[in-house]
């Protein structure tokens, strides 16, 4: 696993930057490709007082990147419940590949 990766994968990284009706600028909507399952990946079972960020900072090194953690998992809040079975990936290659929208 390549760690420089982990450590500047950024969530916004790739996202287009767009101007409103009102001229204001914001992040348009990124939509990452699936991230296909792997030998290396490892499935954790949630305790109460989990957290994305938590479980990132614990597997990554990174509590930023709590967001592939939820993508993998098609989790969109910080905040879990005890007894969910996560997927941790290291397959970070998927995570800064945008999905084709055409």
């Amino acid at each position: 696993m390549d760690w420089r990766l982990v450590k500047t994968m950024g969530r916004y990284e790739k996202t287009k930057i767009i101007k409103d009706n009102k001229s204001r600028f914001k992040y348009n909507t990124t939509i990452y490709q699936n991230v296909p399952e792997s030998d290396e990946d490892i499935y954790v079972i949630t305790q109460y007082g989990d957290r994305l960020d938590l479980l990132a900072s614990q597997f990554y090194g990174n509590q930023h990147l709590w967001w592939f953690i939820g993508h993998t998992n098609n989790i969109s809040t910080m905040n879990i419940d005890p007894g969910t079975r996560l997927r941790i990936s290291f397959d970070f290659s998927k995570a800064s590949d945008l999905r084709d929208k055409s």
